[in-house]
């Protein structure tokens, strides 16, 4: 059995694993959780939410998966 040693986080995962851009990263992450929060408060289907954004389904399927290269912050901002 190998002893792996464990490392405490930053508290930004992104900036712990290296990410480009960690803090930037974080608050995408951030922000698209609490879209997919409000459209699942709310029992929305990705259809219903879709037509809300003005998005396409498939970009609705991508921000409740958090699909992150989907979206800029600025885009997730002005949804």
């Amino acid at each position: 059995m190998s002893k792996e040693k464990i490392q405490r986080g930053n508290g930004n995962v992104f900036r712990d694993l290296g990410v480009a851009h960690p803090e930037r990263v974080l608050a995408r992450a951030q922000v698209m959780f609490r879209i997919a929060e409000i459209i699942k408060e709310r029992g929305l289907t990705q259809k219903e939410a879709s037509r809300l954004l003005g998005i396409p389904q498939s970009k609705v399927s991508c921000l409740i998966n958090g699909k992150l290269s989907m979206f800029s912050l600025v885009y997730l901002f002005e949804l």
